[in-house]
Protein backbone atom coordinates (compact mmCIF):
# COMPACT_ATOMS: atom_id res chain seq x y z
CA UNK A 1 0.00 0.00 0.00
CA UNK A 2 1.41 3.35 -1.06
CA UNK A 3 0.45 6.70 0.38
CA UNK A 4 0.76 10.25 -0.85
CA UNK A 5 3.70 12.00 0.81
CA UNK A 6 4.15 15.69 1.53
CA UNK A 7 6.54 15.93 -1.42
CA UNK A 8 3.65 15.13 -3.77
CA UNK A 9 1.42 17.92 -2.47
CA UNK A 10 0.66 20.85 -4.75
CA UNK A 11 2.40 23.69 -2.93
CA UNK A 12 1.29 26.23 -5.54
CA UNK A 13 -2.37 25.38 -4.99
CA UNK A 14 -1.95 25.27 -1.21
CA UNK A 15 -0.29 28.69 -1.25
CA UNK A 16 -3.15 30.16 -3.29
CA UNK A 17 -5.73 28.70 -0.93
CA UNK A 18 -4.06 30.09 2.18
CA UNK A 19 -3.56 33.51 0.57
CA UNK A 20 -7.27 33.74 -0.29
CA UNK A 21 -8.31 32.43 3.14
CA UNK A 22 -6.05 34.96 4.88
CA UNK A 23 -7.27 37.92 2.85
CA UNK A 24 -10.82 36.70 3.31
CA UNK A 25 -10.50 36.61 7.10
CA UNK A 26 -9.15 40.17 7.21
CA UNK A 27 -11.87 41.51 4.91
CA UNK A 28 -14.63 39.54 6.66
CA UNK A 29 -13.66 41.13 9.98
CA UNK A 30 -13.52 44.58 8.44
CA UNK A 31 -16.88 44.17 6.70
CA UNK A 32 -18.68 42.59 9.67
CA UNK A 33 -17.27 44.51 12.65
CA UNK A 34 -19.75 47.42 12.53
CA UNK A 35 -22.89 45.31 12.18
CA UNK A 36 -21.59 42.79 14.74
CA UNK A 37 -20.98 45.57 17.25
CA UNK A 38 -24.43 47.06 16.52
CA UNK A 39 -26.35 43.78 16.83
CA UNK A 40 -24.29 41.88 19.42
CA UNK A 41 -22.09 44.54 21.09
CA UNK A 42 -19.12 42.46 19.97
CA UNK A 43 -17.20 43.46 16.86
CA UNK A 44 -15.62 39.99 16.56
CA UNK A 45 -18.93 38.10 16.72
CA UNK A 46 -18.91 37.04 13.06
CA UNK A 47 -15.11 36.82 12.88
CA UNK A 48 -14.84 34.29 15.72
CA UNK A 49 -17.50 32.07 14.17
CA UNK A 50 -15.94 32.38 10.74
CA UNK A 51 -12.56 31.39 12.15
CA UNK A 52 -14.07 28.34 13.88
CA UNK A 53 -15.77 27.24 10.66
CA UNK A 54 -12.63 27.86 8.65
CA UNK A 55 -10.60 25.70 11.04
CA UNK A 56 -13.15 22.91 10.71
CA UNK A 57 -13.10 23.32 6.94
CA UNK A 58 -9.29 23.25 6.83
CA UNK A 59 -9.27 20.10 8.96
CA UNK A 60 -11.64 18.44 6.50
CA UNK A 61 -9.54 19.73 3.60
CA UNK A 62 -6.43 18.12 5.06
CA UNK A 63 -8.35 14.87 5.49
CA UNK A 64 -9.42 14.83 1.84
CA UNK A 65 -5.91 15.81 0.71
CA UNK A 66 -4.79 12.34 1.82
CA UNK A 67 -8.01 10.49 0.92
CA UNK A 68 -7.89 8.75 -2.45
CA UNK A 69 -10.42 10.57 -4.61
CA UNK A 70 -11.13 7.29 -6.46
CA UNK A 71 -13.07 6.16 -3.39
CA UNK A 72 -15.56 8.93 -4.18
CA UNK A 73 -16.19 7.29 -7.55
CA UNK A 74 -17.05 4.01 -5.86
CA UNK A 75 -19.58 5.79 -3.63
CA UNK A 76 -20.89 8.46 -6.03
CA UNK A 77 -24.41 7.03 -6.17
CA UNK A 78 -24.66 6.79 -2.37
CA UNK A 79 -23.31 10.32 -1.87
CA UNK A 80 -25.90 11.75 -4.27
CA UNK A 81 -28.61 9.62 -2.67
CA UNK A 82 -27.75 11.01 0.77
CA UNK A 83 -27.81 14.57 -0.61
CA UNK A 84 -31.27 14.00 -2.09
CA UNK A 85 -32.59 12.47 1.15
CA UNK A 86 -31.35 15.50 3.11
CA UNK A 87 -33.08 17.86 0.67
CA UNK A 88 -36.35 15.95 1.01
CA UNK A 89 -35.90 15.84 4.78
CA UNK A 90 -35.70 19.63 4.99
CA UNK A 91 -39.12 19.88 3.33
CA UNK A 92 -40.52 17.52 5.96
CA UNK A 93 -39.01 18.86 9.18
CA UNK A 94 -38.91 22.60 8.43
CA UNK A 95 -41.63 24.51 10.33
CA UNK A 96 -44.45 25.80 8.16
CA UNK A 97 -43.82 29.21 6.60
CA UNK A 98 -40.02 28.95 6.76
CA UNK A 99 -37.54 28.24 3.99
CA UNK A 100 -36.51 24.58 3.81
CA UNK A 101 -32.89 25.30 2.94
CA UNK A 102 -31.30 24.15 6.18
CA UNK A 103 -31.16 20.88 8.04
CA UNK A 104 -32.56 21.96 11.38
CA UNK A 105 -31.99 19.70 14.39
CA UNK A 106 -32.88 20.82 17.88
CA UNK A 107 -33.78 24.29 16.62
CA UNK A 108 -30.29 24.82 15.19
CA UNK A 109 -29.26 25.11 11.53
CA UNK A 110 -26.66 22.39 11.04
CA UNK A 111 -26.27 22.32 7.29
CA UNK A 112 -27.28 24.14 4.12
CA UNK A 113 -28.33 21.07 2.16
CA UNK A 114 -27.75 22.64 -1.26
CA UNK A 115 -24.04 23.07 -0.44
CA UNK A 116 -23.67 19.35 0.20
CA UNK A 117 -25.82 18.58 -2.85
CA UNK A 118 -23.56 20.75 -5.01
CA UNK A 119 -20.41 18.73 -4.33
CA UNK A 120 -22.43 15.48 -4.45
CA UNK A 121 -23.76 16.38 -7.91
CA UNK A 122 -20.28 17.25 -9.16
CA UNK A 123 -18.93 13.89 -7.93
CA UNK A 124 -21.86 11.99 -9.45
CA UNK A 125 -21.56 13.80 -12.79
CA UNK A 126 -17.82 13.06 -12.95
CA UNK A 127 -18.55 9.39 -12.26
CA UNK A 128 -21.27 9.27 -14.90
CA UNK A 129 -19.11 10.97 -17.53
CA UNK A 130 -16.29 8.47 -17.03
CA UNK A 131 -18.75 5.59 -17.16
CA UNK A 132 -20.79 6.82 -20.15
CA UNK A 133 -18.32 9.00 -22.04
CA UNK A 134 -18.75 7.09 -25.32
CA UNK A 135 -22.54 7.61 -25.22
CA UNK A 136 -22.60 11.34 -24.46
CA UNK A 137 -23.12 12.40 -28.09
CA UNK A 138 -26.29 10.29 -28.10
CA UNK A 139 -29.08 12.25 -26.39
CA UNK A 140 -31.24 9.28 -25.36
CA UNK A 141 -28.48 6.92 -24.26
CA UNK A 142 -26.04 9.42 -22.81
CA UNK A 143 -27.40 12.85 -21.90
CA UNK A 144 -31.07 12.25 -21.12
CA UNK A 145 -30.59 9.74 -18.24
CA UNK A 146 -28.26 12.02 -16.29
CA UNK A 147 -30.39 15.12 -17.01
CA UNK A 148 -33.36 13.37 -15.42
CA UNK A 149 -31.36 12.44 -12.32
CA UNK A 150 -29.72 15.84 -11.94
CA UNK A 151 -33.00 17.61 -12.67
CA UNK A 152 -34.76 15.75 -9.85
CA UNK A 153 -32.20 16.94 -7.29
CA UNK A 154 -32.16 20.49 -8.67
CA UNK A 155 -35.95 20.69 -8.52
CA UNK A 156 -35.69 19.72 -4.86
CA UNK A 157 -33.29 22.63 -4.28
CA UNK A 158 -35.39 25.08 -6.32
CA UNK A 159 -38.49 24.27 -4.26
CA UNK A 160 -36.76 24.93 -0.90
CA UNK A 161 -37.07 27.67 -2.40
CA UNK A 162 -33.56 28.43 -3.64
CA UNK A 163 -33.90 29.00 -7.36
CA UNK A 164 -30.62 30.91 -7.76
CA UNK A 165 -28.57 28.10 -6.22
CA UNK A 166 -30.38 25.46 -8.29
CA UNK A 167 -29.79 27.49 -11.48
CA UNK A 168 -26.13 28.04 -10.67
CA UNK A 169 -25.49 24.38 -9.91
CA UNK A 170 -27.35 23.51 -13.11
CA UNK A 171 -25.03 25.79 -15.08
CA UNK A 172 -21.96 24.17 -13.50
CA UNK A 173 -23.24 20.70 -14.37
CA UNK A 174 -24.10 21.64 -17.96
CA UNK A 175 -20.56 22.93 -18.43
CA UNK A 176 -19.26 19.62 -17.07
CA UNK A 177 -21.52 17.68 -19.45
CA UNK A 178 -20.29 19.72 -22.40
CA UNK A 179 -16.67 19.14 -21.39
CA UNK A 180 -17.58 15.46 -21.01
CA UNK A 181 -18.58 15.17 -24.65
CA UNK A 182 -22.27 16.10 -24.77
CA UNK A 183 -23.42 17.61 -28.08
CA UNK A 184 -23.59 21.41 -27.89
CA UNK A 185 -26.94 21.38 -29.72
CA UNK A 186 -28.33 19.04 -27.07
CA UNK A 187 -27.03 21.30 -24.30
CA UNK A 188 -28.56 24.41 -25.90
CA UNK A 189 -31.85 22.57 -26.50
CA UNK A 190 -31.90 21.63 -22.82
CA UNK A 191 -31.35 25.27 -21.84
CA UNK A 192 -34.14 26.50 -24.16
CA UNK A 193 -36.45 23.84 -22.67
CA UNK A 194 -35.62 24.93 -19.11
CA UNK A 195 -36.02 28.70 -19.67
CA UNK A 196 -39.87 28.72 -19.83
CA UNK A 197 -40.06 26.48 -16.77
CA UNK A 198 -37.62 28.77 -14.95
CA UNK A 199 -39.70 31.83 -15.81
CA UNK A 200 -42.84 30.14 -14.50
CA UNK A 201 -41.01 29.28 -11.28
CA UNK A 202 -39.71 32.84 -10.91
CA UNK A 203 -43.12 34.34 -11.64
CA UNK A 204 -44.76 32.20 -8.97
CA UNK A 205 -42.39 33.54 -6.29
CA UNK A 206 -42.95 37.24 -5.64
CA UNK A 207 -39.55 37.86 -4.03
CA UNK A 208 -37.66 36.25 -6.90
CA UNK A 209 -39.73 38.07 -9.51
CA UNK A 210 -39.15 41.42 -7.81
CA UNK A 211 -35.40 40.81 -8.04
CA UNK A 212 -35.71 40.30 -11.80
CA UNK A 213 -37.95 43.32 -12.45
CA UNK A 214 -35.85 45.54 -10.18
CA UNK A 215 -32.72 44.54 -12.07
CA UNK A 216 -34.40 45.37 -15.38
CA UNK A 217 -35.44 48.79 -14.02
CA UNK A 218 -32.36 49.90 -12.08
CA UNK A 219 -33.38 53.57 -11.96
CA UNK A 220 -36.67 52.79 -10.21
CA UNK A 221 -37.38 51.87 -6.58
CA UNK A 222 -33.93 53.03 -5.46
CA UNK A 223 -35.18 53.36 -1.88
CA UNK A 224 -36.85 49.94 -1.79
CA UNK A 225 -36.19 46.91 -4.01
CA UNK A 226 -33.14 48.48 -5.68
CA UNK A 227 -31.65 49.89 -2.46
CA UNK A 228 -29.14 47.07 -2.01
CA UNK A 229 -27.97 47.29 -5.60
CA UNK A 230 -27.68 51.10 -5.59
CA UNK A 231 -25.69 51.08 -2.32
CA UNK A 232 -23.43 48.40 -3.72
CA UNK A 233 -22.63 50.52 -6.78
CA UNK A 234 -22.02 53.51 -4.49
CA UNK A 235 -19.50 51.54 -2.44
CA UNK A 236 -17.71 50.34 -5.56
CA UNK A 237 -17.45 53.92 -6.80
CA UNK A 238 -16.24 55.25 -3.44
CA UNK A 239 -13.27 52.90 -3.56
CA UNK A 240 -11.64 54.61 -6.48
CA UNK A 241 -8.16 53.49 -7.43
CA UNK A 242 -6.61 52.79 -4.02
CA UNK A 243 -9.63 52.73 -1.70
CA UNK A 244 -10.57 54.56 1.49
CA UNK A 245 -8.28 52.42 3.62
CA UNK A 246 -8.78 49.16 5.48
CA UNK A 247 -11.63 49.52 7.98
CA UNK A 248 -12.84 52.84 6.53
CA UNK A 249 -15.82 51.66 4.50
CA UNK A 250 -18.91 53.82 4.85
CA UNK A 251 -21.48 51.45 3.35
CA UNK A 252 -20.74 48.74 5.93
CA UNK A 253 -22.36 50.86 8.64
CA UNK A 254 -25.67 49.44 9.90
CA UNK A 255 -28.66 50.43 7.79
CA UNK A 256 -26.75 51.29 4.62
CA UNK A 257 -26.01 48.01 2.82
CA UNK A 258 -27.71 44.78 3.97
CA UNK A 259 -25.68 41.53 4.02
CA UNK A 260 -22.30 43.31 4.01
CA UNK A 261 -20.61 40.28 5.57
CA UNK A 262 -22.26 37.67 3.34
CA UNK A 263 -23.63 38.26 -0.17
CA UNK A 264 -22.48 41.88 -0.53
CA UNK A 265 -19.01 41.76 0.98
CA UNK A 266 -17.30 42.63 -2.32
CA UNK A 267 -18.48 46.30 -2.39
CA UNK A 268 -16.99 46.77 1.09
CA UNK A 269 -13.73 45.26 -0.11
CA UNK A 270 -13.74 47.55 -3.15
CA UNK A 271 -14.49 50.63 -1.05
CA UNK A 272 -11.66 49.91 1.37
CA UNK A 273 -8.85 48.68 -0.92
CA UNK A 274 -9.97 50.14 -4.24
CA UNK A 275 -9.55 48.97 -7.81
CA UNK A 276 -5.93 47.96 -7.30
CA UNK A 277 -6.70 45.84 -4.23
CA UNK A 278 -9.69 44.09 -5.80
CA UNK A 279 -7.69 43.49 -8.98
CA UNK A 280 -5.07 41.67 -6.91
CA UNK A 281 -7.78 39.50 -5.34
CA UNK A 282 -9.25 38.73 -8.76
CA UNK A 283 -5.75 37.87 -9.99
CA UNK A 284 -5.49 35.22 -7.27
CA UNK A 285 -8.88 33.81 -8.33
CA UNK A 286 -7.74 33.69 -11.97
CA UNK A 287 -4.53 31.97 -10.86
CA UNK A 288 -6.60 29.47 -8.85
CA UNK A 289 -8.74 28.77 -11.92
CA UNK A 290 -5.67 28.29 -14.11
CA UNK A 291 -4.08 25.94 -11.59
CA UNK A 292 -7.31 23.94 -11.33
CA UNK A 293 -7.49 23.56 -15.12
CA UNK A 294 -3.88 22.37 -15.20
CA UNK A 295 -4.65 19.78 -12.53
CA UNK A 296 -7.67 18.58 -14.50
CA UNK A 297 -5.65 18.26 -17.70
CA UNK A 298 -2.96 16.22 -15.93
CA UNK A 299 -5.33 14.07 -13.84
CA UNK A 300 -4.45 10.35 -13.67
CA UNK A 301 -7.83 9.22 -15.03
CA UNK A 302 -11.05 10.45 -16.61
CA UNK A 303 -12.94 10.59 -13.30
CA UNK A 304 -10.21 12.75 -11.75
CA UNK A 305 -10.21 15.01 -14.81
CA UNK A 306 -13.98 15.58 -14.78
CA UNK A 307 -14.03 15.96 -11.00
CA UNK A 308 -11.21 18.54 -11.05
CA UNK A 309 -12.96 20.46 -13.83
CA UNK A 310 -16.21 20.44 -11.83
CA UNK A 311 -14.54 21.65 -8.63
CA UNK A 312 -12.70 24.57 -10.22
CA UNK A 313 -15.65 25.54 -12.44
CA UNK A 314 -17.86 25.55 -9.35
CA UNK A 315 -15.64 28.03 -7.48
CA UNK A 316 -15.15 30.19 -10.56
CA UNK A 317 -18.86 30.41 -11.40
CA UNK A 318 -19.67 31.46 -7.83
CA UNK A 319 -17.04 34.20 -7.98
CA UNK A 320 -18.29 35.46 -11.36
CA UNK A 321 -21.95 35.48 -10.32
CA UNK A 322 -21.32 37.15 -6.97
CA UNK A 323 -19.25 39.92 -8.55
CA UNK A 324 -21.69 40.08 -11.47
CA UNK A 325 -24.68 40.95 -9.29
CA UNK A 326 -22.88 43.35 -6.93
CA UNK A 327 -21.79 45.45 -9.95
CA UNK A 328 -25.33 45.31 -11.37
CA UNK A 329 -24.53 43.11 -14.35
CA UNK A 330 -26.77 40.32 -13.02
CA UNK A 331 -29.90 40.29 -10.85
CA UNK A 332 -29.26 39.79 -7.14
CA UNK A 333 -29.02 36.09 -6.39
CA UNK A 334 -27.64 35.89 -2.85
CA UNK A 335 -24.74 33.59 -3.73
CA UNK A 336 -21.66 33.91 -1.49
CA UNK A 337 -18.17 34.93 -2.56
CA UNK A 338 -15.85 31.95 -1.92
CA UNK A 339 -13.24 32.48 0.84
CA UNK A 340 -14.74 35.86 1.78
CA UNK A 341 -18.46 35.59 2.60
CA UNK A 342 -19.58 34.55 6.07
CA UNK A 343 -21.25 31.15 6.01
CA UNK A 344 -20.56 27.74 7.49
CA UNK A 345 -21.68 25.15 4.95
CA UNK A 346 -20.34 26.99 1.93
CA UNK A 347 -16.94 27.47 3.58
CA UNK A 348 -16.84 23.82 4.67
CA UNK A 349 -17.67 22.30 1.30
CA UNK A 350 -15.49 24.73 -0.65
CA UNK A 351 -12.50 23.60 1.42
CA UNK A 352 -13.54 19.94 1.17
CA UNK A 353 -13.66 20.26 -2.62
CA UNK A 354 -10.23 21.88 -2.65
CA UNK A 355 -8.89 19.03 -0.52
CA UNK A 356 -10.14 16.64 -3.21
CA UNK A 357 -8.49 18.80 -5.90
CA UNK A 358 -5.18 18.70 -4.02
CA UNK A 359 -5.42 14.91 -3.83
CA UNK A 360 -6.05 14.66 -7.58
CA UNK A 361 -2.95 16.79 -8.15
CA UNK A 362 -0.92 14.70 -5.70
CA UNK A 363 -2.05 11.44 -7.31
CA UNK A 364 -1.01 12.81 -10.70
CA UNK A 365 2.43 13.78 -9.39
CA UNK A 366 2.79 10.38 -7.71
CA UNK A 367 1.85 8.63 -10.94
CA UNK A 368 4.44 10.56 -12.92
CA UNK A 369 7.18 9.66 -10.46
CA UNK A 370 6.03 6.03 -9.97
CA UNK A 371 4.89 4.98 -13.42
CA UNK A 372 3.26 1.56 -13.48
CA UNK A 373 2.58 1.59 -9.74
CA UNK A 374 -0.96 1.38 -8.36
CA UNK A 375 -1.87 4.07 -5.85
CA UNK A 376 -4.03 3.37 -2.80
CA UNK A 377 -4.55 5.92 -0.06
Amino acid sequence: MRTISNSNLDTQLLTLIFILISIGIVMLYSASSAIANYEFSNDTYFLSRHLARTIIGLSCMVGFMFYNYRNLKNNAIYILGLAFVLIILTHIITPSGQHARWLIIGGRNWLTTSDFARIALIIFTAWYLEKSYKYMMDFKKGLLPILLILGLVLIGIATQPDFSTAATIGLILLIMLYIGGANLKHILSTIFFIIPLALISLRSNSNQWIRITSWLNKSENVLSSNWQSSQSILGLGNGGLIGQGLGNSIIKQPGLLPEVHTDFIFPVIAEEIGFIGTSIILFFFVWLFYRGIQIAKNAPDAFGMFLAFGIIINITIYVLINIGYVIGFLPTTGLPLPFFSYGGSHTLFTLVSLGILINISAQSRFKHTHRGTNIYV
